[in-house]
C-alpha cells in the first residue's frame, strides 16, 4: 500500500451542504449548512501562504457539481465527466502529465475498478471483489512504470462495524508485504467525496488514501508496515467551519522509531454559499 501516496481517490456525489446521499455509501450525508443553502468549494490552498503554496482553483457546474479544477502551479485543469446518476467515470487532465482516471460501478453502485493512466510515466488498475456488502473485500491490482516491469499484488480489507476500514493488508506477487492499520475520530467524515475522485500527484497527498472513500469518519491515524515493522505513522487533524465543512485538515509525519514530528502539511478549503 505504499503506492497509494500517488493516488486521489475519490467519490460520486454532488458538492453541497444540502442533505444527500451518496449511491455507494446510502447512509452517508453531506453536511447541512443552518439555511438549506447551497454551498460550493471554489478553491484549496496547499499550505498557510498562497503566495507561496500551490492553489487549486474549483469550478462548479450548474448543477452544483465539482466540474473542473485547476493547478496554480502548472496551470493545467483536471476536468471531471459524470454518468447519468450523478457518478465521477472520468477525471482528465492535460498538462505536465497528460492522464486519466477512470472508475466503474456496478449496478449496486458499488465502485468495481478504477485506473489512472498517464502514458508517458505511468498506470495503474485495481479491481475490487465485494461479497454482500456495500464494502470490498479486496482488490488486485497492477502497477506500470515507465522502463520497469509491471508491478502487482493483492489488497485485502478490514471494516469495522461502523463502515470505517481499519486494515489494509497488500501482498505483491513480488513477495513484498505491506500492513496499512488506520484509527478514527467520532467526527464524520466530510471531505467532499466528489473531490476524493480527482488525482493532483504529490500536491493532494493529504487527499489521495484509499480510507476516506468508504469511511465514514474522520481518520486521526495512520500507521504502515513493511514486513512486521512500522515503516510510515502519520497523525491527522481537521477544522470545521460554522457550516459544519471541511475548512482545515493536516498531516504530520511522524517518525517511527523516535516519534518527533518531521514533516506538517496542511491543506485549506474555501466554500462559497448563497
Amino acid at each position: 500500500m505504499k503506492r497509494i501516496f500517488l493516488i486521489a481517490f475519490l467519490t460520486t456525489v454532488v458538492i453541497a451542504c444540502q442533505k444527500e446521499l451518496s449511491i455507494d455509501n446510502p447512509d452517508q450525508t453531506n453536511p447541512i449548512d443552518s439555511n438549506n443553502n447551497e454551498c460550493k468549494l471554489v478553491k484549496m490552498v496547499q499550505g498557510l501562504d498562497e503566495l507561496e503554496d500551490t492553489v487549486f482553483f474549483v469550478e462548479n457546474d450548474d448543477k452544483g457539481r465539482i466540474a473542473k479544477v485547476i493547478d496554480s502551479e502548472y496551470n493545467f485543469p483536471y476536468v471531471a465527466t459524470y454518468d447519468a446518476v450523478e457518478r465521477i467515470v472520468n477525471v482528465k487532465s492535460r498538462g505536465v502529465f497528460d492522464s486519466d482516471v477512470n472508475y466503474v460501478f456496478d449496478a449496486n453502485g458499488r465502485l468495481t475498478s478504477f485506473s489512472y493512466i498517464a502514458p508517458d510515466y505511468q498506470s495503474y488498475t485495481y479491481v475490487f471483489q465485494y461479497s454482500t456488502g456495500k464494502n470490498p473485500i479486496k482488490a488486485r491490482y497492477t502497477w506500470s512504470y515507465s522502463g520497469f516491469p509491471d508491478y502487482t499484488g493483492t489488497e485485502h480489507y478490514q471494516f469495522d462495524p461502523n463502515g470505517n476500514l481499519l486494515v489494509i493488508n497488500d501482498t505483491s506477487d513480488q513477495g513484498h508485504v505491506y500492513r496499512t492499520e488506520y484509527a478514527y475520530s467520532s467526527e464524520p467524515n466530510v471531505i467532499p467525496k466528489s473531490l476524493l475522485q480527482y488525482r493532483f500527484g504529490s500536491n493532494m497527498i493529504l487527499l489521495n488514501e484509499l480510507a476516506p472513500y468508504f469511511s465514514k469518519n474522520m481518520i486521526s491515524e495512520r500507521k504502515r508496515f513493511h514486513i512486521g515493522k512500522m515503516s510510515d505513522y502519520a497523525r491527522f487533524r481537521y477544522e470545521l467551519n460554522d457550516k459544519e465543512q471541511i475548512a482545515v485538515l493536516e498531516q504530520e509525519w511522524v517518525d517511527p522509531d523516535t516519534l518527533d514530528v518531521t514533516t506538517l502539511y496542511t491543506m485549506r478549503f474555501f466554500w462559497e454559499c448563497k
